[in-house]
């Protein structure tokens, strides 16, 4: 693990070079609040008219406690190459205060491994979601696994406010990569 966090920071200090940046992440705290290593494998609903084609996703994310956020996120569809796409910025301050309270609210200093059901309309979700949160003095550790309709699981079921915290992240990273002020780099069309 210890070769991930030197990549990530790298990708924090050495990004704005390689992009001439705007971002500037020398007067917010850099100290990690929340670490996610996802993998996922999605299966189309076949019932759907048009279904998504199957794939694979793969997605390591950084937050710091002052709202630093990087994030590295690799897909592949049915008949496609990997490709990835890695994003540097730093939230808003609502989004922090929302972030801090579904961590809060989902007791992730204490949390457990669980398990959610990974089926939704669209298809199944099967896979791991791997959530390291920094506290004070001391970090906790639990992974999320996505079990499929035909699975039974083997964790006892994650309570509502993991499912609501993992929404949340999913929309911290995807607010912080909308966010003019941040910076992206990615491989389509290479």
């Amino acid at each position: 693990m210890t070769s991930l966090w030197k990549v990530l920071a790298v990708g924090f200090l050495s990004f704005s070079t390689a992009l001439n940046a705007e971002v500037d992440f020398s007067r917010i705290d850099l100290i990690p609040l929340l670490r996610v290593n996802a993998s996922r494998r999605f299966t189309p609903n076949p019932s759907n008219v048009i279904p998504p084609p199957p794939g694979v996703s793969d997605d390591t994310i950084l937050v710091t406690r002052g709202g630093g956020m990087i994030a590295l996120k690799s897909d592949q569809g049915a008949a496609s190459p990997f490709n990835s796409h890695l994003t540097r910025g730093v939230a808003k301050p609502a989004e922090q205060k929302k972030l801090r309270a579904a961590l809060a609210a989902a007791q992730v200093g204490l949390q457990g491994d669980c398990a959610l059901s990974g089926v939704v309309e669209a298809g199944e979700a099967t896979g791991r979601y791997e959530v390291t949160w920094y506290g004070g003095a001391r970090r906790n550790e639990f992974v999320v696994v996505f079990f499929s309709a035909k699975e039974t699981p083997t964790l006892p079921l994650c309570p509502p406010q993991v499912s609501l915290l993992k929404a949340t992240i999913e929309e911290y990273v995807f607010k912080v990569a909308l966010d003019p002020e941040s910076e992206s780099l990615d491989s389509f069309g290479q």
